[in-house]
């Protein structure tokens, strides 16, 4: 079941025993909710989101990423009319000397890429330059949308919306001067931790095979991928 900020808002207020707003603004406790699932996002890197926005033109070799990304996991490039998909190979711009030389202009199909910036201007350069138009395909950790109205969803994953509600209960305690406000928050940083212990993989595989008794890591068997 999706969990609005109204409600949110409400357990918050019970776990402060403050039925309705005296000291804590319903503005206040909003303004917490929206740090609590930045500081979510940007630690566990919970909303993973697909964007195939980012346009190509031919001889155009950087582009614009969306201003909510906290960090990117893959890129492929897509050509118009075509059935393949790239995927690129991230690198930095130290060792793309070796690939560039002094012509970072060559066209041909995108097989590397770099980023240079930061959010709201972070840029993606991709290598060689785009011979024709395409699709960007970008797997990326994103921020989540700020959440105003009462009836608005909050972006994290079902079952850890009580975190939330511990960092508001921790943050509204803190403004009061309430010594009680680090018990709240302990229980927050111990809620975001098991978060990012069981969300980093969205299965429990060892991602390896059993050779008798013991394991091999897949890296060693994934010679055909």
């Amino acid at each position: 079941m999706s969990v609005t900020l109204l409600n949110v808002r409400n357990r918050a207020r019970s776990a402060l025993e403050e039925a309705t707003a005296r000291f804590w603004s319903d503005g206040e406790l909003t303004a917490w909710v929206n740090d609590a699932l930045r500081d979510i996002a940007r630690r566990a890197e919970v909303i993973q989101s697909f964007n195939t926005t980012i346009t190509t033109v031919a001889g155009t070799a950087k582009y614009t990423l969306p201003t909510n990304v906290i960090r990117v996991h893959r890129v492929e490039f897509a050509p118009t009319g075509q059935s393949q998909i790239y995927p690129l190979e991230p690198s930095n711009h130290n060792y793309m000397d070796s690939m560039w030389g002094v012509n970072q202009s060559s066209p041909g199909t995108p097989r590397f890429y770099v980023m240079f910036g930061f959010p709201p201007t972070l840029q993606i350069q991709v290598y060689p330059v785009p011979n024709q138009t395409g699709v960007l395909n970008l797997y990326y950790y994103r921020l989540p949308a700020t959440v105003s109205s009462d009836a608005d969803v909050l972006e994290i994953p079902e079952g850890w919306d009580d975190a939330v509600v511990d960092y508001v209960e921790a943050q509204a305690k803190r403004k009061d001067h309430d010594q009680s406000w680090v018990e709240a928050y302990g229980l927050y940083e111990a809620k975001v931790q098991q978060m990012i212990d069981r969300t980093r993989h969205w299965h429990d595989q060892a991602n390896a095979i059993q050779v008798g008794r013991s394991y091999v890591p897949s890296w060693l068997y994934a010679f055909d991928d």
